[in-house]
């Protein structure tokens, strides 16, 4: 593990993982959920004053509820305006429940209900889920796809071609998303990465310093605890420049701050500030602040 790593793993969290879904992702999800399950409610429901389109008597009180339902949903994610993963897969299989219940209740599924319509639960699980659930929706989106299919064919092989068509175009369009998402992420990952190091030692930079000094400082005032600064500065390092070569002054920082970094806590900051000066800030190992000592006092 490089010291860029080891800083890292300590105190930047994994901008991919649980932590990163349940931030900014969260809200664009439900944001994403509530706007297509309350637009498939809205338009959906418009069948229910087209002649013909839907089977008369039990079928037609099903297909109406299940629209009041998406709606419902919809509004309920819109005003609470965060879901996490399970809620979001949970979502998605109620999409592709909802198309079958559709077809059930349509009186030519092939004509008003094809299996297009599970492009956007598709769309919505290529962007939002894990890998697992993404397998198990495109189980899912495939046994949807042949039940509702099914009543349609009296050919086994034209029932086969069909459904194969069909959960095979939406798994291949959920599948080339999720692998868009993926390297999405791992540049946006790297970007970020690179804004806070430094090229030359791989230590942290400047800026990621003085994003990182006031949480220490924070932390620190909870816990009753200290924060030290360490200003390192190589001595004659410009002589070493003129007189052997930036190639060796360069080597002597790395050198430097791969012995710092093996040195220093995984919890501390380490970064390098400009030229020779290097910097380590983090807390210090004092004993806890007493009970009723002001927050706002020194303790040593």
């Amino acid at each position: 593990m490089t010291s860029a790593d080891a800083h890292i793993s300590g105190l930047a969290p994994d901008s991919s993982g649980p932590a990163a879904a349940r931030g900014p992702e969260s809200h664009v999800a439900a944001s994403t959920l509530a706007t297509l399950l309350t637009a498939g409610g809205l338009m959906g429901s418009v069948n229910l004053f087209v002649e013909g389109v839907l089977r008369e008597g039990a079928a037609r009180w099903a297909y109406g509820a299940t629209m009041l339902l998406l709606i419902g949903i919809g509004t309920g994610l819109a005003v609470r305006r965060r879901v996490g993963h399970g809620h979001t897969f949970a979502m998605v299989l109620v999409g592709d429940l909802v198309y079958l219940v559709v077809v059930l209740c349509i009186q030519d599924p092939l004509r008003y209900a094809t299996p297009l319509m599970l492009l956007f639960p598709a769309l919505v699980a290529a962007w939002f889920l894990e890998l697992r659930q993404l397998y198990v929706h495109m189980a899912v989106t495939t046994a949807v796809c042949l039940a509702a299919l099914w009543p349609s064919y009296d050919s086994a092989v034209g029932l086969g071609v069909q459904v194969g068509v069909s959960a095979g175009t939406l798994n291949a369009a959920a599948a080339g998303l999720f692998l868009l998402r993926r390297r999405v992420q791992r540049l946006l990952v790297a970007t970020e990465t690179l804004t806070r190091l430094d090229p030359l030692t791989g230590l942290y930079n400047r800026r990621y310093l003085v994003e990182q000094a006031p949480r220490l400082w924070r932390q620190a005032r909870r816990d009753g605890t200290q924060v030290s600064a360490m200003v390192l500065d190589l001595d004659h390092f410009k002589r070493l420049n003129d007189e052997f070569g930036h190639a060796i002054g360069d080597s002597v920082l790395r050198a430097v701050a791969r012995s710092l970094a093996a040195t220093v806590r995984p919890a501390d900051v380490l970064a390098r500030t400009g030229g020779e000066e290097l910097v380590v800030v983090g807390r210090s190992a004092t004993s806890p602040r007493p009970p009723g000592w002001p927050s706002g006092s020194g303790w040593p």
